[in-house]
């Protein structure tokens, strides 16, 4: 997963990153002694390959700036620094970290609070791919261009949107083909019910 930043100006980068996702999170203030102090033993988390976090969890740092922009539960359980904290996908609090601030120690809270997830044995290795693709697909994010506010949607939704727009285009041929074939008949059928009319009204020839 990834290793992340949080600026004092990117409050609402934090919201979009645990909408979906849970997170293994740093609330802590450049001017903090205690934050400064730790600040090695959380840079090393920066290298989830070599220090088994790979797959785990995204990983960051949110300086204490941004916090009155953070829309997210967990930014109201802050009152001090640092605060480190598990947050739950959605961006409620989780379970905070009162451990020792070592690598090690916060990579095993890491392990524990975000195992990672196995695939289902009862299933074929075809589903799980399957599965596994679709949530690929779902994770790629596009700006929805029926939204003026510019809000992000996945490229499966879009896609779905686009089969949906050409079913009801297909539709909507259908339909009208069929009112003009229906018009045409009801014509063809009132033309000769007036011709039949007129030959009923036709005086008989004695």
């Amino acid at each position: 997963m990834k290793f992340i930043r949080i600026g004092p100006e990117e409050g609402s980068l934090f919201d979009t990153l645990v909408k979906n996702e849970g997170a293994f999170v740093k609330f802590y203030s450049p001017n903090c002694f205690h934050c400064n102090q730790m600040a090695p033993a959380w840079d090393a988390l920066e290298h989830p390959t070599n220090s088994g976090l790979q797959g785990h969890t995204n990983i960051i740092e949110v300086h204490n700036e941004a916090i009155d922009k953070i829309e997210s539960n967990c930014a109201r359980n802050v009152n001090g620094f640092p605060t480190i904290m598990q947050v739950n996908p959605g961006g409620s609090p989780g379970k905070e970290y009162h451990g020792p601030r070592t690598t090690e120690s916060m990579l095993q809270f890491i392990k524990s609070s975000f195992p990672l997830k196995k695939l289902d044995t009862n299933k074929s290795y075809k589903e799980n791919q399957t599965i596994e693709h679709e949530k690929l697909v779902a994770s790629e994010k596009v700006l929805d261009p029926n939204n003026d506010n510019h809000e992000t949607i996945t490229k499966k939704v879009i896609q779905e949107m686009q089969e949906n727009k050409a079913k009801k285009t297909k539709t909507a041929k259908k339909t009208k083909t069929a009112k003009k074939t229906n018009t045409a008949k009801k014509t063809n059928t009132a033309k000769k019910t007036k011709i039949a009319k007129k030959s009923n009204t036709k005086p008989h020839s004695k």
